[in-house]
């Protein structure tokens, strides 16, 4: 019979896009690729990729293709906004 090593637990989330990422990573049509999208649409990083580094494929916007300017992420310490309605019965939320 087989030599089978039973497992008690079933598969991660990341372990399983992780796994996906080592199968597919070598193939041909992957290889030139540093990111690839799962089925759990997210992406994940190809362990197999040997080359420049790419930039996330969300770090750009759809507009930015022009712009090679890395996205900057707004300030965690911003002034707040002035003039913001304090009471203002026309905002739904």
């Amino acid at each position: 019979m087989f030599n089978q090593i039973e497992f008690d637990n079933v598969a991660t989330d990341s372990e399983a896009m992780s796994e996906f990422a080592c199968n597919i990573g070598g193939e041909d049509g992957f290889k030139d690729r540093q990111w690839i999208l799962t089925s759990y649409d997210v992406w994940v990083r190809n362990p197999h990729y040997q080359g420049p580094a790419q930039r996330h494929p969300e770090d750009w916007g759809y507009d930015d293709e022009e712009n090679d300017a890395p996205y900057a992420a707004p300030s965690m310490n911003a002034a707040p906004v002035a003039n913001w309605p304090e009471n203002n019965e026309d905002i739904p939320f």
